[in-house]
C-alpha cells in the first residue's frame, strides 16, 4: 500500500469517526440500526488496522497516525457508553 493510499484511508476513517460522533449526539437512533452498527464496528476495526499498519510501515505521518488513534478510541468509547446506557435503560422497571 503506497503512502497516498494510506493517507486517503486514514482521512476517510477520521471523517467516518466524526460522522459517527455527530449521529451519536444528534440522531442516535440511526446508529442502532443494522447498517449503522456495521459501519460503527467496521470503522473501529478499520481504525485499529490502519493505526497498526501505519505504525509498522511508517507510511503515515505521525500527526495523522495520532489522529486515527484518537478518533478510533473516541468511537470505541462511544460504543461502550452506548452499551452502558442501553443496559441502564433496560434494567429500569
Amino acid at each position: 500500500m503506497n503512502s497516498r493510499l494510506s493517507t486517503t484511508t486514514a482521512n476517510l476513517l477520521i471523517v467516518i469517526h466524526l460522522i459517527i460522533l455527530y449521529y451519536w449526539i444528534f440522531s442516535w437512533e440511526q446508529l442502532t440500526t443494522v447498517p449503522g452498527l456495521i459501519i460503527w464496528l467496521g470503522s473501529i476495526a478499520g481504525g485499529f488496522v490502519c493505526h497498526r499498519f501505519g505504525k509498522q510501515t511508517g507510511k503515515l505521518p505521525a500527526g495523522r497516525l495520532q489522529l486515527v488513534k484518537v478518533t478510533t478510541l473516541l468511537t470505541s468509547i462511544l460504543a461502550l457508553l452506548s452499551l452502558l446506557i442501553e443496559f441502564a435503560v433496560r434494567s429500569m422497571p
